[in-house]
């Protein structure tokens, strides 16, 4: 009926997603209102709160934290998801009394984007403080990477990337190895250390798909360099990444890259927008 139109949907974020318990959405109502453009979805809340299971309209788990059976008979299935890159798990999670399925739809256009998240530039935080920037790093660019055959042919394009710039290979398809530690964040420390642009390639090109390899980039001092199907504007900040798509030939940005990295104020320009974002 109509009250039932007009109460609010209740999104359970059941576990959390690369250590953020909110996925770096928010909780509440707010972040709907704020972010959704008008319509039903403004009429939704989120909450971290397991004990609101029952009266939960949708559960949200990461697909790599699923040993787990929430209660009152819901089950949780790994299984493919129809619209995610080839390769990509996701986690679908229901309760035997609710039959109803609700599909959102991947597609931007549609319902809402594939992305895995949004970050917007920071109203009320403080001008990020850069007292290092370029003349703290003594290598230019980074890539963290364990899938050797992706689909997106980024390894053939960062080859020929590589013979205009020094690309340091970390991980699986690498000869560079980070700390003992969980996925990329163990390489966290050595990258912003030393490199000035992370290179973060997606493992398929499928349209406005972004994973948190961007989101978790767009945490670090360094300055993503992206490759993918997404609109990376409608989900990154202008000016807080690098979009290889614009550049076919690597040589030219290759040529890009170098330029920038031998400028600090214009680095230093990348490098704040990336700092002021949340």
């Amino acid at each position: 009926g109509a009250d039932s139109a007009q109460r609010r949907k209740l999104i359970l974020f059941w576990t959390p997603f690369y250590g953020l318990r909110d996925y770096g959405w928010g909780v509440g109502g707010a972040p709907f209102a704020d972010g959704c453009p008008p319509g039903p979805a403004q009429r939704c809340e989120a909450t971290t709160d397991r004990g609101a299971f029952a009266r939960s309209d949708a559960v949200v788990v990461h697909a790599r934290d699923t040993r787990l059976r929430p209660p009152g008979g819901a089950t949780v299935r790994p299984g493919i998801g129809r619209r995610a890159p080839p390769g990509a798990a996701t986690v679908a999670a229901t309760r035997p009394a609710a039959a109803r399925r609700r599909t959102a739809e991947a597609r931007r256009g549609r319902r809402r984007s594939a992305a895995r998240g949004r970050r917007a530039a920071a109203g009320r935080r403080r001008p990020a403080k850069l007292t290092s920037t370029s003349s703290s790093k003594d290598a230019i660019v980074a890539w963290i990477v364990s899938n050797c055959a992706a689909s997106s042919g980024r390894g053939a394009y960062v080859a020929e990337l590589q013979r205009h710039l020094a690309v340091a290979v970390y991980g699986g398809c690498g000869a560079r190895q980070c700390a003992r530690g969980d996925g990329a964040g163990a390489c966290r420390g050595v990258v912003e250390r030393r490199h000035r642009f992370l290179l973060v390639f997606e493992n398929a090109i499928c349209r406005d798909y972004a994973s948190e390899k961007l989101f978790e980039a767009l945490r670090w001092r360094v300055v993503p360099v992206v490759m993918g199907g997404a609109d990376y504007a409608r989900v990154a900040p202008p000016g807080s990444y690098v979009d290889a798509t614009r550049y076919p030939d690597p040589r030219d940005l290759a040529a890009l890259l170098l330029r920038v990295a031998a400028d600090d104020a214009a680095y230093a320009e990348l490098l704040r927008a990336v700092r002021e974002t949340e």
